[in-house]
């Protein structure tokens, strides 16, 4: 039997992806994960290499491995990202424009945060097939000091920092 838990995966911690769950797949009349467990779906929540062993009916026997990683991670755009965020004015004292492109079809979701990762404004976009979207968020109120702006789309996420004064 062929099982296939994906590619390596690396999440950020710091930006609240604190678990995974890994579907070894449906059909298996066991489940041997190098974690111990036996179950279908393995939820993990430290670095790793996880590996997972199925038998079918047959008693034939399928394997594969994947590398988990939890990172802290900058925000620092890495080669190959294709979401572009512009983000105006900056410093701000209230309203914050920001304009994205880059993300065909997809729901973007924007959290700013305080340094120490508190949430203070959440919007979720809807790109309704658009491949830019622009969007003003009222910071009026929010106490003067430097945030971040976390902008996620897909399996992307991109940090920025923003000033209040």
């Amino acid at each position: 039997p062929i099982v296939d838990l994906g590619n390596d995966t690396s999440l950020c911690f710091n930006l609240g992806q604190t678990s995974l769950d890994m579907d070894a797949g449906t059909g298996f009349v066991s489940y041997n994960w190098s974690t111990g467990s036996s179950s279908q779906i393995e939820t993990v929540t430290t670095t790793g290499d996880y590996s997972v062993i199925v038998e079918d009916g047959n008693g034939c026997s399928g394997t594969d491995s994947v590398l988990v990683t939890f990172d802290i991670c900058s925000g620092i755009s890495e080669p190959g990202q294709s979401l572009v965020i512009s983000m105006y004015p900056n410093p701000t004292k209230g309203d914050l424009t920001i304009d994205l492109k880059g993300f065909l079809g997809q729901t973007v979701e924007i959290e700013i945060m305080t340094t120490n990762g508190q949430l203070v404004k959440k919007t979720i976009l809807e790109s309704n097939n658009q491949s830019e979207l622009n969007t003003q968020i009222d910071l009026n109120g929010v106490a003067q000091g430097l945030y971040f702006v976390v902008v996620k789309s897909g399996e992307e996420v991109r940090m920025e920092r923003i000033t209040i004064y």
